[in-house]
């Protein structure tokens, strides 16, 4: 088998799963170059990500595992139950720390860490032998870029503390397959079953050193002045999933521009589901269940939340408008309103066509403003089906008389 269709055969696995391909835009063919009259390997193809844009994990964006309702005291483990297209129920248990289980604050470090990521690759290579692309493991970065990366201007103690316990609970949180398979296996192609795999972690191993020191008369520590060197170390399976294939670039900047946690998960599922598709259509059960929103809260408060959320999304311009019913939303991107003006003055047209020449006597009329000869005009009216004719002088209304007339004569 040639390099090519090693490759073809790994970009296949994210077509089988609606549209999570990485696009071919990003490739770019190592230049024929030669040294010391060798030539350079042609096993590794090369991603070139933009500056403002990042990858995430595909069963990141999916799962349902951050809360997005606010709680007294912390929750430190929850279960969250979804059915999938073909109606399978589905369960993950997500196990937090002491702090409680990932909420939408969480939510922004981990893209915020995967930004991180992607800028210390700056590319990434393809290993066409190995049919995987290499990444690095750990995560190593400096709280004050983290706070940068986040939109923070500075790093007080607040948001120092902030960012810290938040790294602790992406660090101790476990999420368990209960049931109906939830993690995607995307090198095996298939949903791991509880037998197979019972939990995955996010990220592991988060380490930070820090060091600061007083100046003479200085009684307390300034935050800007710390140093610090940290890591984190991604999970096994989220890494291994990296590694084939299974993640999906979005536009950070335009995704940061979002103040709004469940605004950022509908975008991510959205770029995540959306391929080359003009219009999405989602159920309003589906993004209760994909955000997630439980049924903790009334179904007005839900309603009302995704509500605002697509004004936030409409407000930088990832999609144009947004319609609902009773049963769920229909997400419009800026190359779909053309479609949707287009459809609607077909409609226009065809009700007011809905109107013309419905009855004997109009249609005589207007055969009789053609001055056409009677025995052609009976002979059409004798052997030409109504809704023909009608249509016909739907079709030549507003032309010549000359032109009218060889069309009339072309139904005998």
């Amino acid at each position: 088998m040639n390099d090519d269709k090693q490759l073809s055969m790994v970009d296949q696995i994210e077509n089988i799963f609606n549209g999570n391909s990485i696009e071919q835009q990003y490739f770019e063919e190592p230049q024929e170059q030669t040294y010391k009259g060798m030539k350079p390997s042609n096993k590794v193809k090369v991603l070139r990500i933009p500056v403002d844009e990042s990858i995430l994990e595909g069963n990141l964006i999916e799962l349902p595992f951050i809360s997005y309702y606010k709680e007294k005291e912390p929750l430190t483990a929850i279960e969250y139950v979804w059915k999938d297209s073909k109606g399978i129920e589905k369960k993950i248990e997500v196990r937090g720390s002491k702090w409680g289980v990932p909420d939408e604050y969480c939510f922004d470090v981990l893209t915020a860490l995967f930004r991180l990521h992607v800028k210390q690759n700056k590319c990434v290579e393809f290993d066409m032998e190995e049919k995987k692309w290499n990444m690095n493991k750990t995560i190593h970065f400096s709280l004050s870029e983290l706070a940068r990366e986040m939109g923070y201007k500075s790093l007080g103690k607040n948001v120092f503390d902030k960012l810290d316990i938040a790294l602790e609970i992406l660090n101790d949180t476990t999420i368990y397959n209960k049931a109906g398979g939830s993690f995607l296996d995307v090198k095996e192609k298939e949903y791991l079953t509880t037998e197979k795999k019972e939990s995955t972690r996010i990220v592991t191993n988060y380490k930070s050193y820090r060091y600061s020191k007083l100046r003479e008369g200085q009684k307390r520590i300034n935050y800007r002045e710390i140093k610090d060197m940290t890591s984190v170390v991604i999970d096994d399976f989220i890494y291994e999933s990296l590694c084939n294939s299974y993640f999906k670039i979005f536009n950070y900047e335009e995704y940061r521009q979002l103040k709004m946690g469940i605004a950022k998960k509908i975008y991510l599922l959205l770029n995540k589901w959306r391929a080359k598709r003009k219009r999405i259509y989602l159920t309003w059960e589906t993004l209760y269940q994909k955000i997630p929103l439980t049924d903790k809260k009334p179904e007005k408060y839900r309603r009302k939340r995704i509500r605002e959320a697509c004004k936030k999304l409409i407000d930088i311009g990832y999609i144009k408008e947004v319609h609902e019913n009773s049963t769920g939303l229909e997400f419009v991107f800026g190359d779909g309103i053309e479609e949707l003006k287009a459809n609607e003055d077909v409609k226009s047209i065809e009700s007011n066509n809905e109107n013309k020449f419905n009855t004997i006597y109009d249609i005589l009329m207007s055969l009789n403003d053609v001055h056409m000869d009677s025995s052609i005009v009976q002979r059409i009216l004798s052997n030409v089906d109504m809704n023909k004719i009608r249509e016909t002088l739907i079709k030549i209304e507003g032309k010549e008389n000359q032109v009218k007339k060889r069309e009339l004569e072309s139904l005998l």
